[in-house]
């Protein structure tokens, strides 16, 4: 299935948000979109709300037209979703079946900042019960009950980006065109025989380019 979407999101190195803006803005010129309002900031994410959806392979062309420079990661979709203090799988599993789409993938992710890590023990103890919520609600796919074309990673995957503990938006991202890792960032090994903390820079270089 595909779906369209009111949000274009983007996780960014903090401080680089008004380059990312513009960014996002470029992608939806590309796109042919509307936007409609300012983007929505908070340091390490970027949103744009769209006048009328985005459909995914208008999105696509946009990025080989268009491919951003500051932007980490991103994904379509919707929010951001008010969360509840004791219940937030309702609302993002609400959100996730309104999108439309069956994914293969789950990402829980938060902006990388000193005030975003702060969620990551949040997301660890949601991961393994929104999975679950998600399959029962055949928004996610299983071992067992993959399409029957299509293994998890050719489905898209969906992302939930929390911006703090009471909200988060619910997208998702095509595997032609998302990243390769969740919020974007290597998660790359130090070897312990390299001279320098180099490696990994150049490691992350050629993994990229």
């Amino acid at each position: 299935m595909t779906t369209s979407a009111s949000s274009i999101v983007a996780l960014c190195r903090a401080g680089f948000e008004p380059e990312c803006a513009r960014d996002l803005q470029s992608l939806i010129d590309a796109a042919k979109g509307v936007v409609a309002a300012e983007p929505a900031i908070v340091p390490g994410v970027v949103a744009l709300p769209l006048s009328r959806s985005l459909a995914p392979a208008r999105m696509s062309a946009a990025l080989v037209a268009r491919p951003p420079i500051f932007a980490r990661e991103l994904s379509v979709g919707a929010g951001p979703i008010p969360l509840g203090e004791r219940d937030r799988i309702t609302p993002i599993v609400a959100a996730a079946r309104a999108l439309g789409v069956t994914c293969g993938t789950l990402w829980l992710e938060y902006p990388d900042t000193n005030d975003g890590k702060h969620l990551s023990s949040l997301c660890r103890r949601l991961e393994p019960l929104l999975r679950d919520a998600l399959q029962s609600a055949q928004v996610l796919t299983t071992n067992e009950n993959q399409l029957a074309t299509q293994l998890p990673t050719q489905l898209p995957t969906l992302h939930v980006v929390f911006t703090s503990k009471q909200e988060a938006y619910v997208a998702t991202s095509a595997p032609s065109w998302n990243s390769a890792w969740p919020m974007g960032i290597p998660r790359l090994k130090m070897p312990r025989d390299v001279p320098s903390r180099s490696t990994l820079k150049l490691a992350e270089a050629f993994s990229t380019f």
